[in-house]
């Protein structure tokens, strides 16, 4: 019984592997951030976080379904599920392709920023 459990924690972790290598190669100039996968006894959810969410879904979701279709031939998903999503993802929170100094939380750190960063009050800002 512990050999299926590790076997099935090994599986997931292949799949969102797979998944995210996949996305990744497909949605790069779409600003992708990341991919999310929940899972529920009716079906699997699969949520793609990017930043130019209209460029990932397409001319009227075209490419949101055709990104559908690849992932359920692929990993075996029954047809006709709607298991693909896609949400906006704010520039600070992303995930990937990140510039240290391009991010900051809240306000209250912004002055750390422009001290890596080189920036004054007094002078232009300039990135790094």
């Amino acid at each position: 019984r512990l050999i299926q459990i590790w076997m099935k924690f090994v599986a997931d972790g292949i799949f969102k592997a797979e998944l995210t290598e996949f996305l990744t190669r497909e949605l790069t100039e779409d600003g992708y951030s990341g991919v999310e996968v929940r899972v529920t006894p009716t079906r699997t959810e699969i949520i793609i976080l990017a930043t130019r969410t209209q460029n990932v879904l397409g001319e009227k979701g075209r490419r949101l379904r055709e990104l559908t279709a690849v992932v359920q031939k692929r990993f075996g998903f029954p047809e006709g599920s709607g298991l693909l999503r896609c949400v906006s993802v704010r520039y600070g929170k992303q995930g990937q392709g990140l510039r240290g100094c391009g991010v900051w939380e809240a306000p209250r750190t912004e002055g750390q920023v422009h001290e890596v960063c080189g920036w004054s009050d007094d002078s232009r800002r300039r990135p790094c």
